[in-house]
């Protein structure tokens, strides 16, 4: 266990983790990486490993994002008011104050607005900036990817090291298999879970480590989500960084997912 206390400068050395050389050339002792967790992170130096010092947040979300297969929807916006009309859309009033990724035609910025439900019909969304616009919205089915959740580690990071990524995503009930979360390395798909029919929500724990092994469970509703395996190594000794990526696949038009909140600790 490491004496964090008597080691612990009152402010450590600091850099990027590609420069963890220089700073061990300054000896056994505390550090700080500021391009390693959510706010930097400290670890200790023994003379000739880098070890942790205690658990590190690499990201957190709790906003809730909705991505949703829209096809054949259209907005209108006046003022800082955009109002959407679909039949049936399926979005429910238990999603209010989560975001929605919209994209479109006429105007509209592709991006994530605040959601309010309106009737089975209609909802609209805020946006700061006032116009007067109109158009077509382009959601479709297909994959997306949730690019606010995305973990960036610097390059050799993975070696003999555990990063843990933690979800909860909810559903609009439906067919099987068309609503499946995705893990990503890169471009790499590691992990896909098959979302079994009519589950309202899921949890999952995906654990990543250096030698391609995964550890993974996914519960909710007692249903079955489906298993997979890791088939590449997670190890990134290349010149660049590695990215973790989550992503949903909408296999149906009229159909949506949440994420809850994601999180992911070293």
């Amino acid at each position: 266990m490491i004496d964090v206390l008597s080691k612990l400068r009152v402010n450590p050395p600091s850099d990027i983790w590609a420069n963890r050389a220089a700073l061990a050339a300054f000896g056994a002792g505390i550090y700080r990486f500021t391009d390693i967790g959510t706010t930097g992170s400290l670890w200790y130096y023994d003379g000739a490993t880098w070890l942790q010092v205690g658990s590190i947040p690499l990201m957190s979300k709790s906003e809730g994002y909705i991505v949703a297969s829209l096809t054949g929807a259209t907005y209108s916006q006046t003022g800082t008011t955009i109002t959407v009309t679909l039949a049936n859309h399926r979005l429910t009033s238990a999603l209010n104050g989560r975001l929605i990724y919209l994209t479109g035609t006429g105007g509209i910025l592709s991006g994530w607005y605040k959601f309010t439900f309106v009737s089975t019909s209609q909802f609209t969304c805020y946006w700061p900036v006032e116009q007067s616009i109109t158009g077509n919205i382009s959601n479709s089915s297909g994959e997306y990817v949730f690019d606010i959740a995305n973990v960036a580690l610097p390059s050799g990071f993975f070696s003999n090291r555990t990063v843990e990524i933690r979800a909860r995503f909810r559903y609009e009930n439906g067919a099987v298999s068309t609503k499946n979360p995705r893990l990503y390395l890169n471009s790499t798909l590691l992990l896909t879970h098959t979302i079994a029919n009519n589950i309202a929500a899921s949890a999952v724990n995906w654990e990543l480590s250096d030698n391609g092994e995964n550890a993974q469970t996914a519960f909710m509703n007692s249903g079955n989500l489906g298993t997979g395996t890791v088939g590449t190594s997670l190890e990134n000794t290349g010149s660049s960084s590695c990215t973790i990526r989550i992503s949903v696949n909408l296999a149906l038009s009229l159909t949506w997912a949440c994420l809850d909140f994601v999180e992911a600790i070293l």
